[in-house]
């Protein structure tokens, strides 16, 4: 008896494996975007401009700007910026994201005995020595307010007469988010975006007193292939020269270095170079940039760069002015021992103990060149103590940002007057013996 085959092909398959599918239900027609947004919490604070909610103008009048006039006498004290110096801080891009800024309509901040004294020394020793004498690195632990002290050197710098050049994010200098071009005739690459933002700050910070400085000669202006374009004559001012700078058709680099050259040779104004986020150089020491061979460029190859570490270590100066640089507490540098050796007490001896660190560890052609023309002076931002803890505790109060409702009432009863003093003492326990960013943290973020 002969049996029915029934054959089987792959087309079969398919069409059975299809009846057994899932059917699509969804209509993308009716897909309506939601209210949210691809940022993190953090970030979306920072972008909803909280602070111009903030109902505290009467308490922010009643707060003391801060001025190098009256700086003994505001040491302890929460107090605001001056507004012509808080606009230019704005510019300069001196206030960190994380700062916790948002909380009030208008920065506030705490003046630092030991700190800030350093630093109105430093402004004074400016007006009368050359910026290789006043050379300052700013160090500490993550959160006890680099970037703040920063801050305060920059306002109190920008309210007398004047020339600021502000690095706010040295990260953007190695970290590849920028356009960088080899020039000829450096042998150093030019990273043109970036140097038209600076020219741009540097502009508008500075406008009034640039107008003033007068050329010393002619400055020929190229464009990113070198090749000539036009000239500003010597009868011309600094802020046309850097008007002209921020041209796209110019080699922004290039007139950046023809600034500083001709500021070199001025002695009427002092000139601060700051730098924030300083230990970039050391996370990417090998930059995220690559040459022509798709090998990662060295850091000191960048001309911009090369321009700041010439001021750092002394190998070019201001007749008057300073340097200030601000470590960074979240890169990764702790066990790289550069800055340590560079900073230390005898840097020759400490070099030697690392003779045969790995390059990730140890840069030896940086750590020499910061050393070639004298040490670093080095400032250690430290904790707040319990009197300046208290202070800034006081303050939140005062503004509404600590919400401990439900023991404040019956704790004010049995302490009598006492209740901020044992606030502060137990933010100052919780923060890690007064690290201000966890202090900030734990007035805002948590009921405690």
């Amino acid at each position: 008896m002969l049996r029915a085959t029934r054959l089987f092909s792959s087309s079969t398959g398919v069409e059975a494996s299809k009846s057994f599918s899932k059917v699509n239900l969804f209509d993308k027609s009716k897909s309506k975007k939601g209210s949210g947004n691809d940022k993190t919490w953090k970030d979306t604070i920072l972008k909803l401009n909280f602070s111009a909610k903030a109902k505290d103008e009467t308490l922010i009048a009643a707060l003391s700007p801060l001025q190098k006039d009256t700086l003994q006498e505001l040491k302890g004290k929460i107090v605001k910026y001056h507004p012509d110096s808080l606009k230019k801080l704005h510019i300069a891009g001196s206030f960190r994201p994380h700062q916790y800024n948002e909380l009030f309509s208008q920065p506030v901040t705490l003046v630092r005995s030991r700190e800030d004294s350093v630093i109105e020394s430093l402004l004074k020793n400016s007006l009368i020595e050359s910026s290789n004498k006043n050379r300052l690195v700013l160090t500490g632990q993550k959160g006890v307010g680099k970037s703040t002290i920063l801050a305060h050197f920059q306002a109190l710098a920008v309210s007398q007469p004047s020339i600021l050049i502000p690095f706010s994010f040295a990260d953007a200098l190695v970290n590849g988010s920028t356009n960088f071009k080899l020039n000829s005739e450096s042998g150093l690459y030019d990273q043109n975006m970036l140097s038209r933002e600076l020219l741009k700050k540097i502009k508008y910070l500075n406008s009034e007193i640039l107008s003033k400085i007068q050329l010393g000669e002619d400055v020929v202006i190229f464009n990113e292939s070198q090749r000539k374009i036009s000239s500003v004559n010597a009868k011309s001012n600094l802020l046309q020269l850097v008007s002209v700078g921020a041209r796209s058709d110019v080699n922004s680099t290039q007139v950046i270095i023809d600034l500083i050259n001709q500021l070199q040779n001025q002695s009427t104004y002092p000139v601060y170079l700051t730098v924030d986020n300083f230990t970039a150089f050391l996370q990417h020491g090998m930059t995220k940039y690559r040459d022509a061979s798709n090998k990662l460029i060295y850091f000191q190859k960048f001309t911009l760069i090369d321009m700041i570490l010439s001021f750092v270590s002394a190998e070019k100066s201001f007749q008057k002015g300073a340097v200030v640089v601000a470590t960074h507490g979240d890169h990764k540098w702790k066990s790289n021992h550069t800055l340590s050796v560079a900073l230390s007490e005898n840097p020759t001896e400490s070099a030697k103990n690392h003779a045969y660190d790995k390059f990730t560890q140890f840069d030896r052609e940086f750590a020499s060149r910061l050393i070639k023309n004298g040490k670093l002076q080095e400032l250690k931002v430290s904790k707040f103590d319990l009197d300046e803890t208290k202070a800034l505790v006081d303050n939140m109060f005062k503004f509404n940002l600590i919400f401990n409702e439900y023991s404040r009432n019956e704790e004010e009863s049995a302490l009598k007057g006492d209740y901020i003093s044992k606030v502060a003492e137990r933010k100052y326990f919780i923060s890690g013996n007064g690290n201000a960013k966890r202090i900030m943290d734990s007035c805002v973020l948590f009921y405690t």
